[in-house]
């Protein structure tokens, strides 16, 4: 009953934020994009004082989205582009101390022009970080941030060098990444994407998918593991010698743990599945 809750609530996260932020609807192979669009103004590239900016909100349906940092003063934006009239332009504005981005002007096509690639280097820690994609890609790479939050629907989402205290990642059929990053609270939702973690430390870490597989290589043992699947494998790989407090719960899947259980540890993993493998493994 707990696990197909949660399966709804991951539906109910992506259809919220489609009906709360930008609309896109497909009328005879045409797709309109539509926000509420006060204050916005064309741009192809934008510089901006790092100092000024800590919180981006960034919707880009289709292409590609990259988040990095670099050594510099100023914040600064572009797309890949060639000659389009100022409604394909990003569209871009600033309210307070945070950037607002989105694909193009509001009421048009997004399937009239090229998919574009935004790229955002950033010089500074930020206090937050939300972008939304369709099929779009996601990467964020060497950014410290106090949170984050990636939403996609098919597109990938990979995360490399990222230090921050909260991330959260919602796709439905998208494959999400995490490689060598520090992580307090991790929480992952989707339908069949998978999660795939390499050599990272995370404090606490919850996933919840359907049909898709989680594969962890962790460099120190967190407190908390939380993960519950349908039909997908779960392969945890923990450093040597990690005491935990295990809790397997599987109807028709194996299950392997070469650490043992141990009710005393307060370094619990909580695994829940229907059908798929359960792996535990000494790194």
């Amino acid at each position: 009953m707990r696990f197909m809750k949660n399966v709804i609530l991951i539906f109910i996260s992506f259809i919220s934020f489609f009906l709360i932020s930008c609309t896109y609807i497909s009328i005879n192979n045409s797709y309109l994009y539509t926000y509420d669009d006060r204050g916005y103004a064309a741009s192809e590239a934008v510089d901006v004082n790092g100092q000024l900016i800590r919180n981006f909100d960034v919707d880009w349906p289709v292409g590609k989205v990259i988040v990095r940092s670099y050594d510099g003063e100023y914040i600064v934006i572009h797309e890949s582009v060639s000659e389009v009239e100022d409604q394909y332009l990003m569209h871009t504005k600033v309210v307070d101390d945070s950037f607002f981005i989105r694909y193009l002007a509001s009421g048009s096509n997004f399937k009239d022009i090229e998919e574009k690639t935004l790229t955002i280097n950033v010089p500074c820690t930020l206090d937050s970080l939300i972008i939304n994609v369709v099929s779009a890609n996601i990467e964020v790479y060497d950014l410290e941030i106090s949170s984050s939050k990636l939403s996609s629907v098919s597109g990938k989402v990979e995360v490399s060098n990222l230090k921050t205290n909260e991330l959260k990642i919602g796709t439905v059929s998208g494959q999400s990444e995490i490689n060598n990053s520090e992580i307090i609270n991790c929480v992952v939702d989707d339908v069949s994407g998978g999660l795939n973690i390499t050599e990272s430390n995370i404090t606490s870490l919850k996933y919840v998918g359907v049909s898709s597989s989680l594969k962890a290589v962790l460099k120190l043992l967190p407190n908390s593991i939380d993960v519950e699947t349908t039909s997908g494998s779960v392969i945890l790989i923990l450093p040597q010698d990690s005491i935990i407090n295990v809790d397997f719960d599987t109807t028709s899947g194996n299950i392997e743990n070469e650490f043992g259980d141990d009710d005393k540890s307060n370094n619990i993993i909580d695994i829940t599945t229907v059908s798929g493998d359960i792996t535990i493994k000494n790194g």
